[in-house]
């Protein structure tokens, strides 16, 4: 690596990320418990922080069931990843994009308790792993409604929930293949 060429992921960033992944994965499982007892979508802090509210009537078990997979399949790549794309659908983008808010966090916390800064930045890496980020217009009320114009419908943006599953960039876990109870 040239001195002008900037590290993608350093060790301690892609620390952050696997633990940031494992606690995630506990989040949402604490999450699918308050679903499947009839608790409000509410009431699931996870879930709130990393899916977007106005789709909350289509976050039943089974569809948290099947973002978990998303997640620990990010976990995953996460873990062994050396170069190229990460996720192959919308959800595992909203599931690598919850993860890295997560390391951020855990960076946050360790520069505040240490006292020395950390890097916190990894928009290099989600430039070189990531696709697109479409899903992120999701999260901003002003683009409210997107999920069902012609736009993008034509540009090809899988934004409405029963389409965050589908393949876009490779192959999905097949157990979030298309499932008509969505």
């Amino acid at each position: 690596m040239s001195g002008h060429e900037k590290e993608i992921l350093t060790k301690e960033k892609h620390d952050a990320l696997v633990l940031g992944a494992n606690l995630l994965i506990e989040e949402l499982f604490k999450d699918l418990v308050r679903i499947e007892k009839g608790e409000s979508i509410s009431d699931c802090d996870a879930l709130q922080d990393y899916l977007p509210s106005q789709f909350r009537h289509y976050y039943t078990g089974l569809f948290v069931t099947k973002f978990i997979v998303c997640v620990v399949r990010m976990a995953d790549r996460i873990a062994t990843w050396e170069d190229g794309t990460i996720p192959a659908s919308t959800a595992e983008n909203m599931a690598l994009g919850a993860i890295i808010d997560k390391a951020k966090i855990k960076l946050e916390l360790k520069a505040d308790k240490n006292g020395y800064p950390v890097d916190m930045d990894y928009d290099l890496f989600e430039d070189v792993v990531s696709p697109d980020l479409d899903y992120a217009i999701l999260f901003d009320p002003k683009y409210d409604g997107i999920e069902d114009t012609q736009e993008a419908e034509y540009m090809g943006m899988a934004l409405k929930p029963p389409e965050w599953f589908e393949p876009i960039y490779g192959d999905v876990h097949p157990y979030v293949k298309d499932d008509p109870k969505l």
